[in-house]
């Protein structure tokens, strides 16, 4: 519905943070500057990571076991390293927190959180996603991106079929950019900081006078 981004105006961006946030714990994760990440719950990770039970905390009748994982020493895979939380009311994954090694010249964090729907199904309810560039330098600073999803509403018996997905997976309205305060507000789930805010009107002006589209 609406797309924004400081100092500049081209609504392709919307399209690259909407494919950034999709991803699956159990599956590899996305693909972020060509590069796929083997998640550590994907088939075969057992052979390539190494996990070790950190700490176990009671929450009310289930257990929430807290599990690091890292790549293996001599494997040579692009891994990550973080955190599970695994819940042992249906031994669901909770909260899973990712990030690349140091020596990985892209900087990515992610951190996926999941709840249970009408105590019937573990679903994700928030997604983190961070990424800088670090081989990139604009004028001395390093682009860094930060996107927030929220997951709410959640059907989990929508009336649909197969016949009901055509070839397009992802549309945004041709005036996305253009969207007024309003829309912003029916929608944001925060609000944006004072930073924030005078972000958006520094940056704004410095990419309307350098001409950074």
């Amino acid at each position: 519905l609406a797309t924004r981004v400081s100092g500049l105006r081209q609504p392709s961006f919307g399209v690259v943070a909407a494919e950034a946030r999709v991803f699956s714990v159990y599956d590899d994760m996305p693909v972020f500057f060509g590069k796929r990440y083997l998640s550590p719950l994907s088939n075969g990770s057992i052979r390539r990571y190494d996990f070790v039970l950190q700490e176990t905390a009671v929450v009310g009748a289930d257990t929430v076991f807290i599990i690091s994982y890292a790549p293996q020493p001599g494997k040579n895979f692009n891994g990550l390293k973080g955190l599970l939380y695994i819940n042992s009311d249906g031994w669901a994954v909770q909260n899973v927190v990712a990030e690349s090694h140091a020596d990985d010249k892209r900087g990515l964090k992610l951190q996926q959180q999941f709840v249970k729907v009408n105590n019937r199904q573990w679903f994700p309810s928030e997604l983190d996603v961070e990424i800088t560039v670090q081989q990139i330098y604009m004028r001395g600073h390093q682009p860094y991106g930060h996107i927030r999803t929220y997951i709410t509403n959640v059907n989990l018996d929508p009336p649909l079929r197969r016949s009901d997905f055509g070839v397009i997976a992802l549309e945004q309205r041709p005036d996305a950019w253009r969207q007024p305060e309003q829309l912003w507000q029916q929608y944001r789930p925060d609000s944006l900081s004072l930073k924030e805010q005078t972000t958006y009107q520094r940056l704004d002006s410095v990419g309307q006078a350098q001409k950074l589209d």
